[in-house]
């Protein structure tokens, strides 16, 4: 597994500790394993395998962290990251790592251009977990659940 890292990520949490992460991943069977581990970490995971699964998500919960293949099927993971951050512009920025199945220069550059601040190649799920709670996401309530998106039921 190779990760690269657009900035040195600030450890904030303990493993998982009630994050709500987006997991957008094409491979059912790869989605159901990073699934896994991450909410074994204490994350709450919305797993989906589409772009448009995950904007429909976004639009009623707000969650922490995006974990997307930048590789997707009908949009892109640098296109659906933007479009999640324009649907939630009045709230704090989105923490976002990419997933891919190869080393891309020009994807690399890419995805740090677009927002991500890891990009990671076919990470283990245990890889996943340090990558999602290294990221800076602030305090975490452990006794919440789903946070609606603000001026939604």
């Amino acid at each position: 597994m190779t990760m690269h890292v657009a900035m040195r990520p600030t450890p904030r949490v303990a493993p998982g500790l009630g994050l709500l992460v987006q997991l957008v991943v094409s491979d059912p069977e790869r989605l159901a394993l990073l699934k896994t581990a991450l909410e074994r970490s204490g994350a709450v995971v919305h797993a989906v395998c589409t772009p448009a699964e995950a904007l429909s998500i976004a639009a009623a919960i707000d969650i922490d962290v995006l974990v997307c293949d930048l590789d997707l099927e009908g949009m892109d993971g640098c296109t659906l990251l933007q479009r999640l951050r324009h649907l939630r512009s009045h709230r704090a920025p989105l923490p976002a790592i990419a997933l891919a199945p190869r080393r891309d220069e020009d994807e690399i550059s890419g995805a740090f251009q677009a927002g991500f601040l890891i990009h990671a190649i076919r990470p283990e799920p245990q890889d996943l977990v340090r990558m999602v709670t290294s990221l800076d996401v602030g305090p975490v309530d452990l006794g919440r659940g789903p946070r609606p998106v603000a001026g939604r039921a």
